[in-house]
């Protein structure tokens, strides 16, 4: 049976369920780059690619998403193309790179990481 109608929940959750998958690309310890493909539902049914990198603002954030695709999702088959589309999204950055956190964030105008001391 498909079903798209939002569950009613007695939960103060903001979703009744994600399935989230992330792939790290780069980890020094306290720098990252990280894809992301989710599927939320809640309230609607929704299908987000995102790379995401740590953030160095001056108010810590701890991530930025710098690239991201949000899709909603009204049928089986939105689902899929939905999901599809993501991938595709995260296989580009993966064949295309780069992989270093630091040229995403020049690229946004964020704040590098700053600089290890040795």
């Amino acid at each position: 049976m498909e079903r798209t109608e939002f569950p009613r929940t007695l939960s103060e959750r903001k979703s009744l369920m994600t399935v989230s998958g992330g792939v790290m690309l780069y980890n020094s310890g306290v720098d990252w780059l990280e894809l992301d493909l989710d599927i939320d539902w809640g309230p609607e049914l929704t299908v987000t690619a995102s790379v995401d990198v740590a953030c160095w603002c001056p108010v810590n954030h701890n991530a930025r998403v710098l690239l991201e695709a949000r899709w909603p999702v009204t049928s089986a088959h939105d689902l899929i193309e939905r999901f599809a589309a993501g991938t595709a999204i995260l296989t580009e950055v993966l064949n295309t790179g780069p992989f270093e956190p630091s040229i995403w964030r020049v690229q946004a105008g964020m704040p590098d990481a700053p600089k290890a001391t040795p």
